[in-house]
């Protein structure tokens, strides 16, 4: 099967201003060509998962009166319609088909210029950036391997334990300066022999997008719990994103599940 070798030069080109609500008939043109998510996230919910990101949200908003709930809720949607600059995750069919604790969120479609700082993969960056890489991409990539193999047969094949480790490591830990760079890294990395669940890491990247509602095309989900959730911030992006287009019918996706095998679909 042959993929999309890079990142298109231009990602806006491929989404109209306006596209059928439906569900994802073109998601493999879609992830052929690649475009952003960005998980949705809400410090409320947090403090309720004592900090936790990989929250239940049915449990949260049975905690809550529904009042409570659709505040927080409908404040968090806000928040996420645009940001000078955030971690998002980009999307390709030859890439791990990963979202950020697995949440639902927003589908961007923005020029990769407008990404600061990209990383091969999940930096815990939140805002900010971090030093530009040094190394050669091939010596990243191979210093990357060898520091998940150690901290895997250190930790007992502690799945996070790639990603903590990797984390820690300034070397590797570093801004690619263009997502061409950086997704390449993370493709070559998970090419490399003898990996494990532990070695690959949650399948992550990361990258700090700039984008506004207008950018923004669909809502996804993964987990099917999730998708009333999902349709309700679905509800709240048409209403919104309608004032900056002349219509608003944006994307309402399922992804598929499978993080490292590219889907049949």
């Amino acid at each position: 099967r042959r993929y999309v070798a890079d990142m298109p030069s231009a990602i806006k080109k491929n989404f109209p201003g306006s596209v059928e609500q439906q569900s994802c008939a073109g998601i493999r043109k879609l992830l052929r060509s690649g475009f952003f998510i960005r998980s949705f996230e809400c410090l409320d919910f947090n403090r309720l998962s004592h900090g936790s990101t990989a929250w239940n949200i049915s449990l949260i908003e049975a905690s809550m009166s529904p009042v409570e709930f659709t505040k927080a809720f409908t404040k968090a949607a806000a928040a996420q319609l645009s940001r000078p600059g955030s971690a998002t995750s980009f999307l390709r069919l030859d890439l791990p088909i990963k979202s950020y604790a697995d949440n639902f969120g927003y589908m961007i479609s923005a020029e990769p210029e407008r990404v600061r700082c990209a990383y091969a993969f999940d930096a815990y960056q939140g805002w900010g950036h971090r030093k530009a890489c040094q190394d050669s991409r091939e010596s990243l990539v191979r210093h990357r391997m060898q520091l998940a193999r150690q901290a895997c047969a250190k930790h007992h094949d502690n799945p996070m334990a790639a990603v903590w480790t990797q984390w820690k490591d300034s070397r590797i830990n570093c801004c690619f300066a263009n997502v061409s760079d950086a997704l390449w890294a993370q493709s070559r990395f998970l090419q490399q022999y003898a990996h494990t669940n532990c070695t690959r890491g949650n399948g992550l990247n990361q990258m700090q997008l700039r984008w506004t509602s207008s950018d923004i095309f669909g809502v996804y989900y993964v987990r099917a719990q999730d998708e009333p959730y999902a349709r309700r911030l679905h509800e709240f992006a048409v209403s919104k994103v309608r004032a900056t287009r002349e219509q608003a019918l944006l994307q309402f996706c399922k992804l598929p599940s499978n993080v490292w095998v590219a889907p049949n679909i």
